[in-house]
């Protein structure tokens, strides 16, 4: 992989669209840039469903208005519209009809955080991830990488496929904060580990939620109690766990009945989404 800083268009830093090449491809991104500018900044990453953009999920996701307000650099990259038959933006998370193409998402991101660690000088031991769907997906496979390159993760709707993410038992101590439903029926609760939709087979959650558990020796939250679900609000609990040796700490937001989406909120209604999640990454940075 190389990047072609040649390649970069000179656009604005608040939402502007920038281009580099990761191996033969021309990729695409947005970017913002607190006014303080991104020296030895912190990184976010927020990654798009199927079909979405860069564009779409800056506008629907809420972190483009908290840049200033926390001090990290928030870029949104584009998926390609080669791994998916119907010619839609997807990334290459594994699912079944992807095995045919060449595209290395993975090589994308690892590009373009060396990229913006150069210009505009971002932290690279301190990025973090978070998506939607498809993008909760690729969340999910950076933290899972034998060298991972996020510190900390926020999967939104987002899982891990079998032919990968049951083999990934020795989980290095990277927090999770998980945001699922219920009744979700795209990303399903239970999962499809027969694969009977067709993308591959994958786990239910409370099965992602033991790997993670079980890789990281986590134990619940103690003032949790027996049960280790929190009423947040109806319709929503949180489930934690920890562990002892450090901060490193899995956290599942379990709605009954959201649906497959971006909630607008978690537990407190003044407190987007976006915030709860920027939050989490601030208290493991």
């Amino acid at each position: 992989m190389r990047a072609d800083e040649s390649a970069t268009e000179e656009t604005p830093r608040a939402g502007g669209t920038h281009r580099l090449m990761a191996g033969e491809r021309g990729r695409t991104f947005i970017l913002d840039v607190p006014e303080s500018g991104g020296k030895g900044a912190p990184l976010v990453l927020v990654f798009h469903g199927t079909s979405g953009s860069a564009r779409q999920a800056r506008r629907d996701f809420g972190f483009s208005t908290l840049v200033e307000k926390y001090g990290f650099v928030v870029a949104w990259p584009d998926a390609t519209c080669e791994t998916n038959p119907d010619g839609v933006r997807q990334f290459h998370v594994g699912y079944e009809f992807q095995q045919s193409s060449d595209v290395d998402d993975v090589g994308f991101v690892r590009v373009l955080i060396d990229h913006l660690a150069r210009d505009p000088g971002i932290d690279p031991g301190a990025v973090f991830a978070t998506g939607m769907s498809n993008g909760g997906d690729m969340s999910y496979l950076l933290a899972t990488q034998p060298q991972p390159m996020v510190r900390a993760i926020a999967p939104v709707a987002g899982t891990m496929m079998s032919s990968w993410g049951l083999d990934t038992m020795s989980f290095r101590p990277i927090p999770v904060m998980a945001v699922h439903s219920r009744d979700d029926g795209i990303t399903l609760w239970e999962g499809d580990p027969q694969n009977r939709d067709g993308w591959g087979a994958y786990p239910g959650v409370e099965t992602v939620m033991e790997l993670w558990v079980g890789g990281l020796g986590l134990k619940p939250f103690p003032e949790d109690g027996q049960g280790g679900a929190r009423p947040l609000r109806e319709g929503l609990s949180l489930v934690r766990w920890r562990r002892s040796l450090d901060n490193t700490e899995l956290k599942l937001y379990r709605f009954e009945n959201a649906g497959h989406t971006w909630p607008d909120y978690l537990g407190d209604a003044g407190v987007s989404t976006a915030e709860e999640i920027l939050r989490f990454f601030q208290s493991h940075r």
